[in-house]
Formats: C-alpha cells, sequence, structure tokens
C-alpha cells in the first residue's frame, strides 16, 4: 500500500499525519481511501470523567477522496 501524508486539524490543533492507503483509477476518476486512528488527547480533546469508562481514546477516521478531470470552459 502507498504511504500517504499530510495535515490533519480537529478543533484547530493541527498535526502531521502519515498512513497507509489504497489508489483506484478508472477511466477519468481517481478514488483515494485510507482508514487510521488518532488519540483524542493530542488534539486537545478530553473525555468528560463521567463517561471516561464508557467512551474510547481514539478516535476512527476513514476518508474517500474522488478526484475528476478539472473541466475548462
Amino acid at each position: 500500500m502507498p504511504k500517504i501524508s499530510g495535515k490533519l486539524t480537529i478543533h484547530g490543533i493541527t498535526k502531521d499525519v502519515q498512513t497507509t492507503g489504497v489508489i483506484t483509477v478508472k477511466g477519468n476518476s481517481i478514488t483515494a481511501k485510507s482508514d487510521f486512528k488518532v488519540i483524542l488527547s493530542d488534539y486537545g480533546i478530553e473525555i468528560p470523567s463521567l463517561v471516561k469508562d464508557k467512551v474510547g481514546r481514539e478516535a476512527f477516521i476513514n476518508v474517500t477522496v474522488n478526484y475528476e478531470p478539472l473541466k475548462t470552459s
């Protein structure tokens, strides 16, 4: 799988992210997909103590991007 890197911003905090993904080309369409986890505390998200045993400390991120050729007039 190809390595994908970029920046992820959550709650105003931006971090570099590197993960793997799948790129598919069909005709003139390109689709990129990736799934990865982030640690919520890295983005300043604190889990309230009342629910900390019921809420995970990580978030699962699923990204799907569809690219199409630029249409010019």
